[in-house]
């Protein structure tokens, strides 16, 4: 208590991977003297995409004594795609927040960085593939840096954020988020009523009608000839 502490630098101990029903559980627990504990949780249901990703912290009243969980998510976006500048050109850091959706292409070499506040999710999007972190009970405000490499080395982005979680006191605190790594999929997406589903572009700008059309007409077809 009363120290900065990165949970990397700590070891945590886990018996692996156990089955609970259907779902896949894998913990890790860190203990210290005083009985506090740290747990984190992930769960994976069969055939899904999304992660549970639970943060127990039993003792928050003295590890967190200003009620707020400082979270860094950092990864490398690499290619999925033969035509790399292309699918660059459609790599893009994408949030909603109370202002609704939004999002920036990252195409261009170089670094940047934003400061969002009252987020829900946050991730990176690419053409085919979709990863992102979802915060439903915990607004989340954050600071990001990228890093745009040159093509030399392959690497679509570097993200790294920096996140802060807002909990409600108590000697015992969940907090309970989720993490979508999967297909930038507009039916999958679209089932866990996060919105999620905007990061697939269908059209903007001078050509957003083409959205509409491509939401209420062309996909429901698609999806009435793969049924």
């Amino acid at each position: 208590p009363g120290k900065i502490a990165k949970t990397s630098d700590l070891y945590f101990s886990t018996t692996g991977v156990v089955k609970e029903g259907d779902n896949q559980v894998l913990r890790y627990t860190l203990k210290d003297s005083l009985g506090h504990q740290i747990t984190h949780e992930y769960v994976l249901a069969p055939h899904e995409y999304m992660t549970q990703f639970n943060i127990q912290v039993d003792g928050s009243m003295e590890l967190l004594p200003e009620n707020t969980l400082n979270l860094n998510w950092s990864f490398t976006s690499k290619p999925q795609e033969k035509d790399f500048s292309y699918e660059r050109s459609n790599t893009t850091l994408s949030y909603l927040d109370n202002g609704g959706y939004d999002y920036k292409t990252l195409a261009q070499p170089g670094t940047g960085d934003k400061a969002l506040m009252d987020v829900t999710w946050i991730g990176t999007q690419q053409r085919f593939f979709n990863n992102t972190l979802i915060s439903k009970d915990n607004k989340m405000s954050a600071n990001i840096k990228w890093n745009i490499p040159p093509d030399s080395l392959h690497q679509l982005v570097n993200m790294d954020m920096s996140l802060q979680l807002k909990l409600t006191p108590g000697t015992s605190v969940k907090v309970p988020l989720e993490w979508y790594a999967g297909p930038n999929d507009y039916r999958i997406l679209k089932t866990y009523g996060l919105h999620l589903e905007e990061d697939v572009h269908m059209g903007t700008s001078i050509y957003t009608f083409v959205k509409y059309l491509n939401r209420w007409i062309v996909i429901p077809i698609f999806n009435f000839f793969h049924s």
